[in-house]
């Protein structure tokens, strides 16, 4: 069953704390355990966690009464001013109020990042992460594309040569 391979991939980061998240064009990056310094393109560096989920499907993190951010805000100004749609950049960083609101709920949490406590997944491929604060990452396949390379979600060793597990449309696999 779908739902049992996920949870049992993702065990690994149960008791783990969320080390960063951000984003990359539309995939929003979730960073957990211990955050070290790796090489990147370009001969620069960059950081990572020891476990890292990239998400390309809608998602949203909420508390128990109200959506905190959600993948959709990337598409408004983080100043909240509507402007014409041909001048706002979405997809400049720190530019949507994704961001903004990503940025804040971290902050939120200065002195300890929350710990993943619980995850739960369905047939469908979409996950739950309940953090130690009572906050959730949930995200939620929502496409039907036939596209075989179509990716919902990818979960991977940043820096690794390991496998990465890959939520598609059609399937679950190990790249």
């Amino acid at each position: 069953m779908l739902q049992h391979q996920i949870q049992k991939s993702l065990q690994s980061l149960i008791g783990l704390q969320l080390a960063a998240a951000g984003r990359a064009a539309d995939l929003e990056w979730f960073h957990f355990g211990k955050l070290r310094t790796v090489s990147a393109y370009g001969g620069k560096t960059k950081l990572v966690g020891d476990y890292a989920l990239h998400v390309q499907c809608a998602w949203r993190i909420r508390s128990a009464t109200e959506i905190i951010v959600a993948s959709q805000d990337r598409y408004y100004p983080a100043d909240g001013v509507q402007t014409d749609e041909e001048q706002f950049a979405w997809d400049v960083s720190g530019a949507n109020r994704c961001d903004q609101k990503i940025r804040q709920w971290l902050e939120s949490y200065a002195d300890t990042m929350p710990t993943v406590r619980q995850i739960t997944a369905d047939e469908v491929g979409s996950l739950c992460l309940v953090f130690s604060s009572e906050s959730r990452l949930e995200i939620f396949p929502d496409s039907t594309d036939t596209d075989e390379a179509a990716e919902h979600w990818r979960y991977f060793q940043p820096d690794t040569d390991l496998p990465h597990l890959v939520m598609r449309v059609s399937d679950l696999a190990l790249e």
